[in-house]
C-alpha cells in the first residue's frame, strides 16, 4: 500500500467532510469548547492548526516555574502576545502562614479506624498533620455545598475528582516539589524579572489583576493558571490565600516586606512606564475573601505609595478596584485622615479623575446606634476632582453617615442617557 502523499492528503478534495465546514459554522462549534480542547484540536492536522485560533486574552504570573515559562513563551510569540489584554498576578504562596513553623517535619500518625471516611477516601499516609487536616477540610467544604448546588455540572465534576483523590503521600510529595520550585523562584526573583522584561511586549494590554484567590476551592480554581492545569488528577492540597488575615489590628506598612508583593512590583513597573503606558485598569481583587491590601500604606509617605500615585497619575489611567484590609470598627478611618489616598485619587489620570472606582473593606458591618462613632467622613477620601468623570462608583463595607453619602452621590456626574 502506497504511503500518503503529504502534498495531497490535506487538500480540500481529500479531507474529511467535517474539515470542509464553512468557517462561520466551524467557529460556532469551536466557540463551545474550552481552550484545552482547542489546543488538542490544533495538533490533529495542519488544517485545524491554521484555521482554529486559541482564545488567548490573558496571561498569568506567579512564583511558580510553569507560570513563568508559559508567560515568557507567550510574550515571545509574535501572534499570541498581540491578543493579550490582561495579566493576572497570582499572589498566593503555597505554604501556611505560621511563622517559625517547621511544616515539613510535623508528621502525624492516625488511628486505623479513622483512615477511610464515609466517602471512601483513604486518609492514611506519612504526611504532616496540618496538610492532612487541610485536605479533609477541603473535602468537607465540598460535600457541605452539594445539597445547595446538587445539579450544577461543575460540582458533579469536582465530586468525581474528590472520589478519585490521589494517595496522601503522593499528594504531599507533589506539594513538597511545588514548595521547592516556589522557593527557587522567590530566591531568584524570576517571576519579577519576567514581568519587568516582558510587560511592554503586549501591544493590547489594558488590565492587571492582583489576587490572593487564584486557587479558589478544591478542584474549583478562580483562575486555571498553567500551574493549576498541570496538577495531577485528584490532587488535594492546602489551598493558599495569599495575603495575611487580621483579627482587629492591621500591621504597619513595611515597604520591604514580603506580603503584597504583586502590588509593590506592578505599581513600580507602571510608575516607571515599563508597559509603554498601555495599562489603564488596575485591580486588587480578593474575590470577596476577608483579605485586602494593607490600608496603612496610606497612613504616611512611603515608596510604594509614590509608585501607586505615579501609576494612577498616568494620563490614560481610568479604572481602579481596591479591596482593602482596614482596622476594625472605630480605627478604620484613622489611616485615611492623612489624606494620602485622597491625594492619589484626586491626581488620577493627570488630574482628570477616574472613570471607574471601587473600594471595598474587609470589615463586618453591624447595626446599632452606638456604631455611629465608627464612621469616617467621605471627604477624608474623596474630593470633587476624584469623581468628575466617574461612570461607575462602588463603596462597600465602610461605615458612613447617610447625609454624607447622599451629598457624595448628588455630586457624581449625571448619566447623559437619562436626560
Amino acid at each position: 500500500m502506497a504511503s500518503p502523499n503529504p502534498d495531497t492528503e490535506e487538500s480540500p478534495s481529500n479531507t474529511n467532510p467535517a474539515l470542509r465546514l464553512p468557517p462561520e459554522i466551524l467557529k460556532i462549534i469551536v466557540d463551545q469548547v474550552p481552550n484545552s480542547n482547542i489546543k488538542n484540536l490544533r495538533l490533529t492536522c495542519r488544517f485545524y492548526s491554521q484555521t482554529v485560533a486559541l482564545r488567548l486574552h490573558r496571561v498569568f504570573i506567579s512564583a511558580n516555574p510553569r507560570n513563568v515559562e508559559v508567560f515568557t513563551a507567550i510574550a515571545n510569540h509574535d501572534v499570541f502576545r498581540a491578543q493579550i489584554t490582561e495579566i493576572i498576578w497570582d499572589d498566593a504562596l503555597l505554604c501556611p502562614r505560621q511563622p517559625n513553623y517547621n511544616f515539613e517535619n510535623d508528621y502525624e500518625s492516625m488511628d486505623e479506624a479513622d483512615d477511610i471516611d464515609i466517602y471512601r477516601i483513604n486518609w492514611r499516609g506519612a504526611v504532616p498533620g496540618w496538610f492532612r487536616k487541610a485536605c479533609r477540610d477541603n473535602v468537607s467544604f465540598l460535600r457541605g455545598h452539594r445539597y445547595f448546588n446538587i445539579y450544577r455540572p461543575s460540582l458533579v465534576a469536582r465530586e468525581q475528582k474528590a472520589s478519585e483523590q490521589m494517595p496522601m503521600e503522593g499528594a504531599w510529595a507533589y506539594y513538597r516539589e511545588l514548595l521547592q520550585q516556589q522557593r527557587h523562584i522567590l530566591d531568584s526573583k524570576a517571576h519579577i524579572d519576567a514581568l519587568e522584561k516582558h510587560i511592554g511586549s503586549f501591544p493590547t494590554l489594558r488590565r492587571i489583576v492582583i489576587t490572593p484567590a487564584a486557587h479558589g476551592w478544591l478542584y474549583g480554581p478562580l483562575y486555571k493558571t498553567p500551574m493549576i492545569r498541570a496538577f495531577p488528577r485528584g490532587f488535594n492540597y492546602y489551598i493558599p490565600r495569599g495575603w495575611p488575615a487580621i483579627d482587629t489590628i492591621v500591621p504597619e506598612w513595611d515597604d520591604d516586606g514580603s506580603d503584597w508583593q504583586g502590588f509593590r512590583v506592578v505599581t513600580r513597573l507602571l510608575a516607571e512606564n515599563k508597559d509603554c503606558g498601555r495599562v489603564t485598569d488596575l485591580r486588587m481583587d480578593t474575590n470577596r475573601l476577608e483579605l485586602g491590601l494593607n490600608s496603612r500604606m496610606f497612613e504616611k509617605e512611603n515608596r510604594t505609595l509614590d509608585d501607586f500615585q505615579g501609576a494612577l497619575a498616568r494620563p490614560n489611567f481610568v479604572h481602579l478596584h481596591l479591596d482593602l484590609m482596614v482596622d476594625h470598627h472605630q480605627r478604620q478611618a484613622d489611616v485615611f485622615r492623612s489624606g494620602l489616598l485622597k491625594r492619589a485619587l484626586a491626581g488620577a489620570s493627570a488630574g482628570k479623575g477616574l472613570k471607574y472606582l471601587s473600594l471595598r473593606a474587609n470589615t463586618d458591618i453591624y447595626r446599632g446606634s452606638h456604631y455611629c462613632d465608627w464612621y469616617f467622613p467621605l471627604t477624608t477620601i474623596f474630593t470633587p476632582d476624584s469623581y468628575l468623570r466617574l461612570e461607575h462608583f462602588g463603596l462597600a463595607r465602610f461605615y458612613v453617615k447617610q447625609d454624607d453619602l447622599l451629598v457624595l452621590l448628588a455630586s457624581l456626574p449625571k448619566d447623559p442617557t437619562l436626560g
